[in-house]
């Protein structure tokens, strides 16, 4: 994911600093290139995304099945994992700010193409 951030940073980064207009064909060739890179980092995230929220439901089960989280299995009359801890699946939602991430530099970059 960085690195498709750091080549649309870059892109547009060196097109802002050209001093030669860019012709349409130019324009709508990089628009292009910057739309398909804009959706592979956004399909990208989205499994990613998914894949983590997968694997920490898994988490959470094997510790169930280990007994983590019942009172007094390690621990005379108290948990060894607190019930907030059962809700760890659905905790990093504010990694899913990527994908404004991702649309924002695209944008910026789309922006930045056709203002020359």
């Amino acid at each position: 994911m960085t690195l498709i951030l750091a080549i649309l940073g870059a892109g547009g980064s060196f097109v802002a600093s050209t001093t030669t207009p860019l012709t349409n064909a130019v324009r709508w060739g990089l628009t292009i290139i910057v739309i398909s890179t804009v959706m592979i980092g956004l399909v990208y995230t989205l499994f990613r995304s998914r894949a983590r929220q997968t694997t920490r439901a898994l988490r959470v089960r094997c510790e169930e099945a280990l007994g983590f989280h019942p009172p007094g299995t390690y621990l005379e009359g108290q948990t060894l994992y607190g019930e907030e801890l059962r809700k760890y699946p659905a905790r990093g939602a504010w990694l899913n700010l990527i994908y404004a991430l991702v649309l924002a530099v695209g944008v910026g970059f789309l922006v930045v193409i056709w203002s020359n």
